[in-house]
């Protein structure tokens, strides 16, 4: 099981970019236990076993996510480039399920789970017309009208 992710980041001098990565839904914990629950006392930054997989939130990002593409600025403002590369992005995920992947002699399939994305980038994903910043915040007032 993956996780799609996509985000904004900066680049050489502020530049803005568009990055599109992939990571595994199972890892090696979360860093933070719970030391009143017997099961996870043990509280080790180790490598886990394979018998053990936790949530996969423990570790550098260089080490758990995998990087498939990285877009300027000039290219993700166009919203038909954005909705190519996100569905190209797709069509790669698609192919891993449909597919698989051989590593090491094995043959891996992997299901996505879901897109995580803050919601601004959720919205354009998905061509949202109508979300929480086009939405009203408060009661309407029909004296304000």
């Amino acid at each position: 099981p993956i996780y799609a992710h996509a985000d904004g980041g900066r680049g050489f001098k502020k530049s803005e970019l568009m990055v599109f990565n992939w990571s595994s839904a199972l890892g090696i914990g979360t860093g933070k236990q719970n030391r009143k629950d017997h099961a996870v006392r043990p509280v080790s930054f180790k490598r886990k076993t394979a018998n053990n997989p936790r949530v996969n939130l423990l570790g550098h990002s260089y080490a758990t996510h995998y990087l498939w593409a990285v877009m300027p600025a000039a290219w993700h403002k166009d919203d038909s480039t954005f909705q190519a590369m996100l569905t190209e992005f797709g069509r790669d995920l698609a192919e891993c399920f449909e597919k698989g992947v051989m590593v090491g002699g094995a043959h891996f399939r992997l299901v996505l789970l879901g897109l995580k994305a803050d919601l601004k980038l959720q919205a354009r994903a998905g061509k949202f017309k109508r979300w929480y910043s086009t939405c009203r915040k408060g009661p309407y007032d029909p004296k304000k009208a």
